[in-house]
């Protein structure tokens, strides 16, 4: 149905039916993997959400929930590298991608980085809103947002990057973005944001920081919360807003997906 691939980078579906007892496969949430399936060629990133307090054991659920979810599903199928992806479109299914939000719950052990990599995970932010062990996040505290990654932090990083694991800056400061582009030999993500210039939040990217994104090779996923798009709150018309302005910006490369459905915590409503 799509003359081109719909690719999402990011939702919080996962966790939703975890936490509430949902099936991943068909639910009242914003997502589904029925739903996904009629929009013809569509890779959607599942995100296992570990809040504070949420640890190895969590995620462990959530890794074997998503595993069992998909096991001999004629929806959507795992994707482990990018030629899974139009593989499970030949096969007339979703490509489903794990990933996680927030690695706090690492506490300073970097092996176990290569034992996500061997479970599946393709993407991981480094922090959420909380500061913590890797580094600091997006704050409207200034001094706060000047900080960035902790030594454990950087390490992480650059062992994602040497696993082929992506690197995800969502929620990052600019501190801890812009140590990223220093240290980053391959392309990293943010994969749920918006464009500072159209909405003055710090959840968004700055002009700078799109184009060094950009220059990198990297994407940012556009999320569609309304509190981030528009002051007030925004739907469809802001969304576009910041779309054109990170593809005049950064390029079309630049651009890309990244809803944040089932974890907005607003209704999505386009105007």
């Amino acid at each position: 149905m799509n003359s081109y691939g719909l690719i999402d980078l990011h939702c919080d579906t996962l966790t939703l039916c975890l936490d509430g007892g949902k099936s991943l496969a068909e639910n009242d949430a914003q997502v589904d993997l029925r739903r996904l399936r009629s929009l013809g060629e569509a890779a959607q990133c599942f995100a296992v959400f570990l809040e504070r307090g949420r640890g190895r054991e969590y995620y462990l659920s959530a890794r074997d929930f998503f595993r069992r979810e998909l096991e001999g599903s004629a929806l959507a199928s795992p994707a482990l590298c990018a030629e899974d992806i139009p593989r499970a479109w030949a096969e007339g299914r979703t490509a489903a991608l794990l990933t996680i939000e927030d690695l706090d719950f690492l506490a300073g052990r970097l092996d176990l980085l290569d034992e996500l990599y061997s479970d599946g995970v393709r993407m991981a932010s480094l922090t959420w809103n909380h500061p913590n062990c890797l580094g600091r996040p997006n704050s409207a505290d200034a001094d706060v947002m000047s900080r960035g990654l902790t030594p454990f932090g950087a390490e992480c990083a650059a062992r994602m990057q040497a696993l082929g694991m992506a690197v995800d800056a969502a929620h990052l400061s600019d501190g801890g973005f812009w140590e990223l582009c220093e240290l980053c030999e391959r392309p990293f993500a943010v994969s749920h944001g918006g464009a500072r210039a159209i909405c003055d939040v710090p959840r968004n990217l700055s002009d700078a920081q799109l184009r060094a994104l950009a220059a990198r090779g990297g994407v940012v996923g556009l999320y569609f919360v309304p509190r981030f798009l528009r002051e007030g709150g925004g739907g469809l018309e802001a969304a576009v807003a910041h779309a054109r302005h990170i593809v005049n910006v950064a390029g079309i490369a630049a651009l890309a997906l990244g809803s944040d459905f089932d974890g907005i915590g607003e209704p999505w409503v386009p105007d």
